[in-house]
């Protein structure tokens, strides 16, 4: 799976401060790495919550993606609770049965069965919907990988004084539409069955249109 450091090498690569397969110094992969978890935290307030700790170099580049079918509200409530460990199912998960919006991070590969789910590998995220009343297997985060990289090239160009040109901007824009796509959640409105059967004329002072 991804490492940050990969990320951040890509990064580096993308805008031609270093070349490819080359490493950049300790000194600008800590920086590039503390403007990517800055990055990543800040997309919560643009109601992109990948419920986002600081990485280190090492860590795998992954986070939760909410289920397709997932409901907006159960989204909007998620609570991170840890690891899980598929294998020993501890802490202990059963099927049908959770609190709307727990979020886990298996930890541990295993084939303890979910809501018709039996299949966990190391770095997955399950999620329950609490409308559906089901455990759900996220989705995986690596479709974003490269608007991610090419969004922090982009944070990253002024920082070491090169110029991002259009096609990484253009990049970097798409990868940003994709995260709110999967992430942002239009609420649903329930509309009244009297205003259905109003009649639909305008009037403008006093005039019918």
């Amino acid at each position: 799976m991804t490492t940050a450091r990969q990320i951040v090498r890509f990064a580096f690569n993308q805008l031609v401060v270093t070349g490819v397969g080359e490493e950049p110094t300790a000194e600008d992969a800590a920086d590039a790495l503390y403007l990517l978890n800055q990055m990543m935290h800040a997309w919560r307030n643009d109601g992109v919550d990948v419920v986002h700790t600081d990485l280190a170099l090492s860590d795998t580049m992954s986070f939760w993606v909410p289920p397709k079918d997932a409901d907006g509200t159960s989204i909007d409530a998620v609570s991170y609770q840890g690891e899980w460990d598929a294998a020993a199912n501890s802490p202990a998960l059963s099927t049908g049965i959770g609190t709307a919006g727990y979020l886990y991070k298996v930890g541990t590969a295993g084939t303890t069965t979910l809501d018709t789910v039996s299949s966990w590998s190391a770095g997955d995220y399950l999620f329950f919907d609490g409308i559906a009343n089901k455990w759900m297997k996220c989705r995986s985060s690596r479709q974003f990988e490269h608007g991610i990289t090419a969004m922090l090239a982009v944070r990253m160009s002024s920082l070491f004084g090169v110029s991002a040109g259009p096609e990484l901007v253009d990049a970097a824009e798409k990868g940003w539409r994709q995260l709110q796509a999967a992430f942002v959640v239009a609420p649903y409105v329930a509309v009244d069955d009297a205003l259905r059967r109003m009649n639909s004329n305008r009037y403008i002072n006093g005039n019918l249109l």
